[in-house]
């Protein structure tokens, strides 16, 4: 049909491979080493030779091209940065744009739990959650199985992307 892309990926995870990206690169290396995962993304370079994200690394993607790599996946990874802002704990607060651009394009979002992500999504309904790679590799292998699941997340979490998260 117009406008459907061809799942070309189990899992995919956009976005940077950098020194604010611990946890980040933690996740990434124990679901490389796991699952069929594509990694789109800045800072490549900088990882460790042995690295298992190195081995599944497909370059960067900007503009359309990562909103295609996005959505070329059956599940679409999302882990936040810790990323200072004065007055607020980095670890605590649900606040990068792959919520968005995931659930946006209608590929199902598997993130990190944080305290305020029901303000902007329904865990559970609109998107899955995790609190650490087990979690997170056993929420991947569970909408894997279901169909079913997966559609529902990715139908609801772009219902609500568009109608409660553009820049109108």
């Amino acid at each position: 049909a117009p406008g459907e892309v061809e799942h070309r990926h189990d899992v995919v995870f956009v976005g940077g491979l950098s020194s604010v990206h611990g946890e980040r690169m933690r996740l990434l290396e124990a679901l490389c080493r796991a699952v069929p995962v594509r990694v789109f993304g800045y800072g490549a370079e900088s990882l460790p030779a042995d690295s298992a994200i190195r081995a599944c690394h497909g370059g960067e993607r900007w503009g359309i091209e990562m909103y295609l790599a996005l959505a070329a996946a059956k599940v679409a990874v999302n882990c936040h940065g810790a990323i200072e802002v004065e007055g607020h704990d980095p670890l605590r607060y649900a606040n990068n744009c792959r919520l968005f651009e995931a659930s946006g394009v209608g590929t199902p979002l598997v993130t990190d739990h944080k305290e305020n992500l029901g303000e902007l999504f329904e865990p559970g309904l609109d998107v899955a959650t995790y609190r650490g790679a087990e979690e997170c590799l056993a929420v991947i292998a569970e909408l894997l199985r279901c169909q079913n699941r997966r559609e529902a997340i990715a139908a609801a979490g772009q219902q609500r992307t568009l109608s409660e998260h553009t820049y109108v």
